[in-house]
C-alpha cells in the first residue's frame, strides 16, 4: 500500500511537470517563471481571480489580457510560480512589475521567451531570456542604467523610455490642477526626472551621461536592437491607457497629451539615432520648456528657444522639427504672442505640412489670418476690430509704433496731447505696438508710464499671419490710420500726432 501512495505520487508529480514542460515550450505562450517572489499575507483574493490589497507585495505584474484589452493582475505566491501568457499573435508584449509598492517598471518581453525573473539584494527584478543574450541585456536596460548612478533615495531613480516620464507628468497636471505642478510629484511615487528640483542637478547630468555611454555602447549591436526599439515606440503605454478611460475636463486626448512618440519615429533607423532623439527632447525640455515655466518673468522667452533650436546643427533635422513642434503646442497652452512668428518660420524650415493643416485646424488659427488679433497688457488676446465695435467712440485714431523706434518715443508727448484733445470729439487714440517679444513691450510701457485712460495699448499678436494687416501695407512706422466704429478705413496714411497738434 505504501509503494502504491508513493507510486500515484510520483506520477501526479510528473504529470503536472510534464503540464509545465509543455506550457514552456509552447511558443505561443510567453512564459514568465518568478524565483523567491516575496509573497505578503495581506494581499486579499479578489472575485476576477486576482490578488490585490492593501499592502502591495513585492511581486505584482499587470500584463496585458488581449482578449478584453485591458490589465490584470498576477501576483505569485510560491518560492518559485509561473505566469504564462496567451501571445500567439504578439511580436512583443509588456508587463508592468511592482517594485515594493513605490514605482511601476515597464518592461517589453519578446513574445515566445521564456523569462526567468530572480530579485537583487534590495529587491529589484533582475530578467534573464531564454532566446538570447541580447534580450537579456534590453530587459534589464533600466537596471542597468540604474545601478551606472549613484542614488541615494529610490524617490530620485531614473526612468527610461518604457516609462513615459513627460506623458506621466502631463497626466497628472491635467487630472488634477497645473498649479499643483510641484506639489503632485512631492505626494505621487512617480518622480519626472525633468521636473526635479534645481539642487538635483548633477544627479540629471549622471543620467544623461549614462543614457548617452548606453547609447554608443549598443550603437553597433544586432538588429535586435533597432527592432526592440520600434516596438517601444509604437506600444501604447499604460498611463495612456489609464487616460482613455478617464474623464479630463479639457476633453484631451492621448494623442493630445502624448504627441512626441507616435508612428512618425518608427521610420528611425537605428537604436543610436533613436536614442539621440530621446535625449535631444528630454534635454530640450529640461533646459528650456522647463525653465520657461518655472520663470518669473512675464512672458516666457520662446523666441530665444526657438532661435536656439534653428541654428543648432548638433540636432538632426526630423529631431529638430519635433522638438519645434513641442515648443509650438507649449505656446498655444500658454497664450504666448510670439507664436504666429514661430508658425511662420516652421513652415519655412520643415516639410510639416499634416501638423501644421492639424494644428491650425484645433486651434481656429486659420480664421485668424483675415483679422488682427491684439494682446493687451494684462495678456488678453482679443479681435481688433470687435474692440472698434464694441467700444463708445465713434472713430479710432491708431498709431502703429514698437520699442525700438525712436521716431515713435519722439511721438508719444504728442499722441498723449492728441487723446486728450480726441477725447471731447467722441474719438480714442489706439497704441499697436508691432514689437516681436510682448515681454520688452510690456517692461517699456511700465518704465516709461505710457499706460494712461487716454490711449488704450495693445501689441499685434498675429502680425506675421494676419493677411489683413498686410493690406495696410505698413512698410515704416511710426503709422497712423484712422478708422470708423464699423471697422472701416477713414484715412488709410494719417497725419502723425506732432503734425496735428502743431496745425496753427
Amino acid at each position: 500500500m505504501r509503494y502504491f501512495l508513493l507510486f500515484v505520487i510520483f506520477c501526479s508529480c510528473s504529470l503536472k511537470e510534464s503540464e509545465r514542460t509543455q506550457k514552456l515550450k509552447n511558443t505561443d505562450n510567453t512564459v514568465f517563471v518568478f524565483h523567491d517572489a516575496k509573497y505578503d499575507s495581506h494581499v486579499q483574493l479578489e472575485k476576477n481571480g486576482g490578488r490585490l490589497g492593501s499592502v502591495l507585495p513585492l511581486g505584482l505584474v499587470l500584463y496585458k489580457d488581449q482578449k478584453q484589452n485591458d490589465f490584470k493582475s498576477f501576483i505569485p505566491n510560491q518560492t518559485v510560480d509561473t505566469l504564462v501568457i496567451d501571445s500567439r499573435n504578439d511580436e512583443f508584449l509588456e508587463i508592468i512589475h511592482r517594485y515594493k509598492a513605490i514605482e511601476d517598471i515597464h518592461f517589453l518581453i519578446k513574445a515566445g521567451d521564456t523569462v526567468n525573473i530572480f530579485y537583487d539584494s534590495i529587491g529589484y527584478p533582475v530578467l534573464e531570456s531564454s532566446i538570447s543574450d541580447d534580450f537579456t541585456k534590453l530587459y534589464n536596460f533600466r537596471k542597468d542604467i540604474r545601478t551606472t548612478i549613484e542614488v541615494n533615495t529610490h524617490l530620485f531613480e531614473p526612468q527610461t523610455i518604457l516609462k513615459s516620464e513627460y506623458n506621466t507628468a502631463k497626466y497628472y497636471l491635467y487630472k488634477e490642477s497645473k498649479e499643483k505642478y510641484h506639489s503632485i510629484f512631492e505626494n505621487k511615487a512617480f518622480y519626472d526626472v525633468d521636473t526635479l528640483v534645481r539642487q538635483h542637478q548633477s544627479f540629471k547630468e549622471k543620467y544623461f551621461k549614462a543614457l548617452q555611454t548606453t547609447s554608443l555602447e549598443q550603437s553597433n549591436r544586432s538588429l535586435v536592437y533597432q527592432e526592440y526599439f520600434k516596438q517601444i515606440l509604437k506600444l501604447d503605454t499604460y498611463y495612456i491607457r489609464l487616460m482613455h478611460n478617464s474623464r479630463l475636463d479639457q476633453g484631451l486626448t492621448a494623442r493630445d497629451i502624448y504627441p512626441i512618440f507616435n508612428d512618425s519615429l518608427i521610420d528611425y533607423p537605428s537604436y543610436n539615432q533613436f536614442f539621440q532623439l530621446y535625449l535631444a527632447i528630454i534635454e530640450y525640455k529640461r533646459d528650456n520648456i522647463v525653465h520657461i515655466r518655472k520663470s518669473n518673468s512675464i512672458t516666457p522667452h520662446y523666441r530665444q528657444v526657438f532661435e536656439n533650436l534653428r541654428l543648432n546643427d548638433s540636432i538632426p533635422e526630423k529631431t529638430k522639427c519635433l522638438l519645434s513642434r513641442i515648443l509650438i503646442n507649449d505656446m498655444v497652452e500658454d497664450k504666448n504672442a510670439d507664436l504666429f512668428r514661430t508658425l511662420a518660420e516652421h513652415k519655412e524650415m520643415f516639410s510639416d505640412s499634416t501638423f501644421l493643416t492639424e494644428f491650425e485646424e484645433k486651434n481656429r488659427l486659420t480664421e485668424s489670418e483675415n483679422t488682427i488679433l491684439l494682446e493687451s497688457p494684462d495678456g488678453e488676446i482679443i479681435d481688433f476690430f470687435n474692440l472698434l465695435k464694441n467700444g463708445k467712440e465713434d472713430e479710432y485714431y491708431i498709431e502703429y509704433w514698437a520699442t525700438w523706434c525712436k521716431p515713435c518715443i519722439k511721438e508719444f508727448p504728442y499722441l498723449k496731447g492728441l487723446a486728450e484733445k480726441l477725447a471731447n470729439e467722441n474719438k480714442k487714440v489706439i497704441a499697436l505696438s508691432l514689437d516681436e517679444e510682448s515681454g520688452k513691450w510690456k517692461d517699456f510701457l511700465r518704465q516709461k508710464d505710457f499706460i494712461d485712460k487716454e490711449i488704450l495699448h495693445f501689441r499685434v499678436y498675429n502680425q506675421f499671419s494676419s493677411k489683413k494687416l498686410k493690406s495696410y501695407q505698413i512698410e515704416s512706422i511710426p503709422k497712423n490710420m484712422e478708422f470708423f466704429k464699423n471697422g472701416n478705413i477713414k484715412t488709410l496714411n494719417a497725419q502723425r500726432p506732432s503734425q496735428i497738434l502743431t496745425v496753427k
